[in-house]
């Protein structure tokens, strides 16, 4: 099992979900994708989350220190 973290810029831009799917193909098992970001980004966050959704991840979100969180995803046959 591998952790595997993902920091999108200021804001989630197109070049931000390009990268996110580039990446999941690597995401295999056990393995679990954190996803970190701005709190002002978490209105974007929605691209994301479908993204993650048609590729086969669980996710959930978790908070963060100041205005940061995180979304922790895990595939869901893994």
């Amino acid at each position: 099992m591998s952790e595997i973290f993902f920091h999108t810029g200021d804001r989630i831009d197109a070049h931000d979900y390009q990268r996110l799917e580039e990446l999941l193909p690597r995401v295999q098992g056990k393995d679990v994708l954190r996803v970190m970001m701005e709190g002002s980004d978490s209105i974007q966050a929605d691209a994301l989350f479908d993204l993650l959704e048609q590729n086969g991840f669980e996710r959930h979100v978790k908070g963060g220190h100041q205005d940061h969180f995180m979304i922790i995803a895990r595939r869901k046959n893994g």
